[in-house]
């Protein structure tokens, strides 16, 4: 199972690496013109995106934040506009969330007014910042606010982050000798603990 889940994807991303190499060929064999903001799908460049993935899923795994937070700085390096990295990051944070409902609804532990309340408060925080960054991208005429947004946006996160991990750590031991204990239960298989 867990070679099928590394595997498949592989496959996938080798034959649209493939397709999409094969597009950018012919456009240059064609003398197709790019743009400055296009991303040209060379093999070099194609060889940028499972980097960035594994580098992505690594940080958002060991960090325990969302992949959107950090897969968006991963597009701006490899040459996307700032705008369409965090439309590509919205995006997949909406398929990330709607499977996480789904696992939720399926496992008995969706609770319908908190699922509203936070739809109907995410779809109008959203619109309203929406907004609110077209107008500023409209006014400045700068699109590199984008990144200093996010950046923002992700600085912010990471002191919550080790604010809130420091808090609960000083809340939860009561001993100092005990918060740095090692327990090694949990790497037992249940199978022997049974038998």
């Amino acid at each position: 199972m867990s070679v099928c889940a590394v595997l498949w994807p592989g496959v996938c991303m080798f034959l649209i690496g493939r397709y999409l190499n094969g597009i950018h060929e012919q456009r240059e064999a064609a003398g197709y013109l790019y743009l400055d903001t296009d991303i040209q799908f060379t093999k070099e460049q194609l060889g940028k995106f499972p980097v960035t993935a594994v580098n992505a899923g690594l940080a958002a795994g060991l960090l325990g934040i969302g992949g959107g937070m950090v897969i968006g700085p991963l597009f701006i390096e490899i040459g996307m506009q700032p705008q369409v990295g965090t439309s590509s990051c919205a995006y997949m944070i909406l398929w990330t969330a709607v499977s996480g409902v789904v696992q939720y609804y399926y496992a008995g532990k969706l609770g319908w007014q908190f699922m509203l309340f936070f739809m109907a408060f995410g779809f109008i925080s959203g619109q309203i910042g929406q907004r609110m960054v077209n107008r500023l991208l409209k006014w400045s005429g700068r699109p590199s606010l984008v990144v200093i947004l996010l950046g923002c946006i992700i600085g912010l996160a990471c002191v919550v982050m080790t604010t809130s991990t420091a808090a609960s750590i000083a809340t939860s031991s009561k001993d100092e000798a005990e918060l740095f204990a090692l327990e090694l239960d949990w790497t037992t298989c249940g199978y022997w603990k049974h038998r």
